[in-house]
């Protein structure tokens, strides 16, 4: 009877030290962190709101390696700059620091693509540090985010007319 008893706790044991996973909330705005995310052209002012069209997703900086799910941005009037709140998992950390960068990107309109590193209207964070907390703890804010902006990158057909479109004034005034 006392062999099943401890073979039992060492199961169970065993079984709850897999389980401690670490865990961050995934979002700009949530406690004491303020940080919108816009979207304009490069070294510009936030001219727009990224809003329906647009993802981010939380990476482990030291790897570039990211922490899914990714997450999509609220779409209603004024918060198209804050993202939806998403719980993450880090995977085989207990509760260490890690260093991490959020990563957001256009999933619609010029240099579009379905991953951060498929599109080439993106833009990032400056790498911060933050420490997870394993459950039944909750979970920490973003604490050390700050604001950027996603670079769109016009179409390559938009440039060519501009080009086109100068390069018939130039004629155009030589005569």
């Amino acid at each position: 009877m006392k062999k099943t008893i401890v073979a039992l706790l060492a199961l169970v044991g065993t079984t709850v030290a897999t389980f401690g996973q670490a865990q961050v909330v995934l979002a700009n705005l949530s406690g004491p962190v303020d940080a919108p995310i816009g979207a304009g052209p490069a070294g510009g002012p936030f001219t727009q709101n990224p809003g329906a069209g647009a993802r981010a997703q939380l990476y482990l900086a030291d790897s570039n390696t990211p922490i899914t799910p990714a997450t999509t941005f609220l779409d209603f009037a004024g918060f198209e700059k804050y993202l939806n709140q998403v719980t993450l998992t880090l995977d085989g950390n207990t509760g260490q620091a890690v260093n991490v960068q959020l990563k957001a990107w256009m999933t619609t309109g010029p240099g579009a693509g379905a991953t951060w590193e498929a599109a080439q209207s993106k833009g990032a964070s400056t790498v911060f540090s933050v420490t997870p907390t394993v459950a039944p703890a909750t979970p920490p804010d973003l604490v050390g985010l700050t604001s950027f902006n996603i670079t769109i990158v016009p179409e390559p057909s938009t440039i060519a007319l501009g080009v086109l479109g100068a390069a018939a004034l130039l004629l155009r005034r030589r005569k």
